[in-house]
Formats: structure tokens, sequence, C-alpha cells
């Protein structure tokens, strides 16, 4: 987990880092759910979706995967509702992110068997997205303005 944690902690912006970077936040997101119990993989996970936040460093798979992590720890713990809503502000990530997702998936058919292989991977994350965010919303009290824009904007998409 360790080995993992550091090579999604890479700050360097090629290609090939990215992918690596990727690799382990999906990695990470698929273990978490069983392993990790220490507060400090969570941390981690926070200034890499910080960092991010910066630089925009991250590809839309394993940005959703970071933020995976943590919302499955909103559920379990409640400090971490004012980190993901109030520092990391998750709302408006999540609706920036599938903006920027269904801004590049071409929605006409025809166009879209053309770009097949693509087009299936960006569906798969925003899927994943949304499946967050309905997460986030069925375990969420709060209500507000941002949240209500993010629902509108997924409900007309077309």
């Amino acid at each position: 987990m360790s080995c993992l944690q550091k090579v999604a902690s890479k700050k360097e912006e090629n290609e090939e880092v990215q992918k690596e970077v990727e690799m382990a936040l999906i990695s990470l997101n698929s273990i978490i759910f069983c392993f990790i119990k220490q507060k400090e993989y969570l941390s981690e996970i926070k200034e890499i979706i910080k960092y991010h936040q910066e630089h925009r460093n991250l590809s839309h798979l394993a940005c959703q995967s970071a933020w995976d992590i943590l919302i499955f720890e909103f559920f379990k713990e409640k400090s971490f509702k004012e980190v993901v809503v109030n520092e990391l502000h998750f709302i408006r990530e999540a609706a920036r992110e599938l903006e920027d997702l269904s801004k590049s998936v071409d929605w006409k058919r025809e166009k879209a068997e053309e770009k097949g292989e693509r087009k299936v991977k960006e569906m798969h994350v925003i899927w994943r997205w949304i499946r967050i965010v309905d997460n986030f919303l069925n375990w969420s009290t709060l209500m507000n303005e941002e949240i209500i824009v993010l629902i509108c904007s997924i409900v007309h998409r077309k």
C-alpha cells in the first residue's frame, strides 16, 4: 500500500508518470475498502486532490478514483465531511469534472462509432462520477445551492 501511495503522490506532468499515478489511484481505490484504516493514507489522498485542483495533473479516471476513496471515508467519519465539502469542495469539483467529460463525449451515435474505445472509457468515468455523487447525496444531510446546481446539470444533460 505504501508503494502505491508513493506512486500516486508523484507530481511530474509527463504522460508516463500520469499513467502510473492513474493506475496507482485506481489500485488504491480497489483495495481501500478492505484494508485502509489509517488516516495517513487519507491525508495523502487529500493532498493529491489539492495538488490536482491547482495543477490539473490527473486524468478524469484518476481524479474520480481519488475522490471515491475520500467519499467512502466521508461515510465512516463525520470529521471528513468538513474536509470533503468545505476544504476540497467536492460538489464544485464533481460538477466541473462531469461538465468536462460530457463535452468530450460525442453523444451522437454516428460519430461515436468512429471514436469507439475512447467514448466507452469516458462514459464509464461519467457513470462512476454519477455513482459517487449519488453516494455523496445519499449520505449527506447537506443541501445547498451548489448541490442543486449539480443535480440540475446532471438531469438536464442530453
